[in-house]
């Protein structure tokens, strides 16, 4: 629960800022909450969200979540799943589990599997004080 009042007020100060654009004009900052419950505005667009790395044995992927107690269901359809270019780069979001991240990359959903992320620029950790820090996975 911590941790999702800890992103909730992360999103809320960017958005008090105005802070529609990403911290470089490259990507859009989109609310995860936002993604999950309209995702058709982001289609095709390179975005960078905020929400609770997490992964799942079973499914087997990293996925993000709004927060640390939802990740505790591996079947819930509030997710967006994190995918790079290959197999091996996607065993290295593992590090990113059990974090409230930054993550960043094009938004692609797919109707046979969900919400996903492809990540692109990477995905960087975010501290006890909402501070943005270093990267858990960057691709190579």
């Amino acid at each position: 629960m911590k941790t999702g009042y800890r992103l909730n007020c992360f999103c809320l100060t960017l958005a008090l800022f105005g802070c529609t654009k990403g911290s470089n004009d490259y990507n859009q900052m989109v609310p995860l909450e936002d993604l999950m419950e309209n995702p058709k505005p982001y289609i095709e667009q390179r975005i960078e969200t905020v929400g609770y790395a997490y992964f799942h044995e079973h499914t087997p992927s990293t996925s993000l979540y709004l927060d640390e107690e939802s990740s505790s269901d591996p079947f819930t359809e509030s997710v967006v799943y994190l995918a790079t270019n290959n197999l091996e780069e996607s065993e290295e979001l593992k590090a990113c589990s059990g974090n409230s991240v930054m993550a960043f990359g094009v938004f692609k959903p797919q109707s046979d599997i969900g919400l996903i992320l492809h990540v692109d620029k990477g995905v960087r950790v975010i501290n006890e004080q909402g501070e943005v820090k270093e990267f858990c996975y960057k691709p190579e």
